[in-house]
């Protein structure tokens, strides 16, 4: 050993240096050409989330969030519609409301769009070294992270859900890590509590989190005790999670709800109006292609169940099954199935390599994994170039501005109307954001208007009989739609004067108080059909 900490190769027969430097580009060297591919794999991951989403809530998130900043309170009544006033109103997503603000009031739409990617990429790159860790193939881990992408949409929209893969992610890699005995409890315990303390106040999800907990704890004990299941690091990692499940749960405390965050989500989940009306909430239609990846994922745990064999971890079974129900229920609930797929699928995919390995001797090596690999790299390469984002504005492209009521809410904005208003419920989060000084009937906030005004809201909609008496109720005066609504044909009939319009909205005054401008000139009709 030299004076300086350089290493010295003894060797006469060979004159070498290694250095600290030398060694540790070495170790990157192996590291890149050992994970290379999660670099196409991450290249479908973009991708995919650059696709064209219409981000209804994230307007509303921002406009709480903006609230939040500018009172620097968190408030406890609602103060953005006219049909909820004053009712009890505590946003327990206010860190990631008060986050997404900020970032976009330092780069405005593209800060959130590299936001998304920043923690999509985050949260796949962890389950991707999960994967890793359970199957020892780079390849395997990869092909399954670029497929996780898919069934994760609802979670990769422009809102706090974005925060849960990340966390959820990383939960699940220090699951792994304390099976194999590379987490001391000196770290696992302060990570437990810091996690959840934070994962509550960002994402109902959390919740989702504790129950993974709760599952691992009691189906692998439970499993010890009864000799099943795979043994392997299994006692250290049931003592491990059953000290971390109350630490969890106190930290999951620490929300503006309190306590109420334990239920909140379970109860929003599986609330009659969420599951009956609102699409995100109900059962995958299979007969869509945008649930087909669902499909795929579930068809994939019954597969791998049925042809690999060898002991199984008793939690992978109990996960899928969990989480397979909740996405039977819900299909926004396809993301955290498909990241606990990961782990599970790739701890079965390890023991079926083992099997064809045996069988296939050094052909493996020399045939079949490199034309594995091939077809890997071309599958990835035509699904970026297919989906490639278009040479528009990628921020406005990848949120869908194109059907939200821009310059509807600029004219409402300008031309303040008399009386309450009516609005769609996916454009309510979009008025809160760009016309706050105009109350909105609903908003994606859909748990504040289900004592009432959310079946209200949905009778005028159809155009029913009822919408007179509805709107008399709510003193409705205005009423921004859809062109291709039923209740806009029934306001013609009623006589109300349609005083904007354009490809997307329309916005349609009662006849008996036009409205009027600072002026006193009654408001012309604006028509801007495109």
């Amino acid at each position: 050993m030299a004076a300086d900490g350089t290493a010295i190769n003894m060797d006469p027969g060979r004159h070498t240096l290694t250095s600290p430097d030398g060694a540790r580009r070495s170790r990157l060297r192996t590291l890149a050409l050992t994970h290379w591919p999660f670099v196409p794999a991450l290249a479908v991951i973009t991708t995919t989330c650059l696709r064209p989403v219409v981000a209804t809530d994230m307007w509303l998130h921002l406009a709480v969030g903006r609230q939040i900043v500018r009172e620097r309170v968190i408030p406890a009544t609602d103060t953005f519609s006219h049909t909820a006033p004053d009712q009890p109103f505590v946003p327990h997503e206010w860190l990631s409301q008060v986050l997404l603000y900020c970032i976009h009031e330092i780069g405005a739409l593209n800060a959130l769009v590299a936001l998304k990617l920043l923690l999509a990429g985050a949260a796949f790159a962890l389950l991707y070294w999960l994967a890793y860790l359970r199957s020892a193939e780079p390849l395997v881990a990869a092909a399954l992270v670029a497929l996780a992408i898919f069934p994760c949409g609802l979670y990769l929209d422009y809102r706090p859900t974005m925060f849960s893969l990340v966390i959820l992610a990383a939960l699940l890699l220090q699951l792994e890590r304390l099976r194999a005995c590379r987490v001391q409890w000196a770290r696992w315990l302060p990570f437990v509590a810091a996690s959840f303390a934070v994962w509550g106040n960002l994402h109902g999800a959390a919740m989702a989190g504790l129950a993974i907990l709760a599952a691992v704890f009691v189906v692998e004990g439970l499993g010890r005790w009864i000799g099943a299941g795979d043994d392997a690091g299994r006692r250290q990692q049931v003592r491990a999670v059953g000290v971390a499940l109350p630490i969890a749960a106190a930290a999951l405390c620490l929300n503006p709800q309190g306590p109420n965050a334990l239920w909140y989500g379970a109860w929003l989940a599986t609330s009659d109006p969420a599951l009956q009306h609102i699409r995100e909430w109900q059962s995958p239609d299979f007969q869509a292609w945008e649930t087909r990846a669902i499909e795929v994922t579930l068809l994939l745990a019954i597969a791998l169940l049925a042809v690999v064999r060898g002991p199984r971890r008793l939690s992978d079974i109990a996960l899928l099954l969990l989480l397979a129900h909740a996405t039977l229920i819900s299909q926004r609930h396809g993301a955290l199935f498909a990241v606990v797929a990961v782990p599970a699928y790739a701890g079965m995919t390890r023991r079926a390599l083992q099997q064809v390995r045996s069988r296939l001797g050094s052909d493996w090596r020399r045939i079949v994994r490199p034309g594995l690999l091939a077809a890997f790299l071309a599958a990835c390469a035509m699904y970026t170039f297919a989906r490639r984002p278009s040479p528009a504005d990628v921020a406005e492209t990848a949120m869908g501005l194109s059907h939200l009521p821009v310059e509807a809410a600029r004219y409402l904005k300008a031309h303040p109307p008399a009386g309450n208003g009516y609005n769609l419920y996916e454009w309510g989060g979009y008025l809160m954001w760009e016309a706050p000084d105009v109350p909105v009937f609903i908003d994606g906030r859909a748990d504040l208007y289900y004592k009432g005004p959310f079946n209200e809201y949905l009778k005028a909609l159809r155009g029913a009989h009822q919408w007179r008496a509805i709107f008399r109720r709510y003193d409705v005066r205005w009423a921004l739609i859809a062109p291709r609504t039923p209740l806009r044909s029934a306001l013609a009939r009623a006589g109300w004067r349609e005083v904007y319009r354009d490809a997307v909205a329309v916005i349609a005054v009662a006849p008996s108080r036009p409205t009027i401008q600072g002026n006193g000139a009654q408001i012309d009709t604006i028509s801007r059909d495109r």
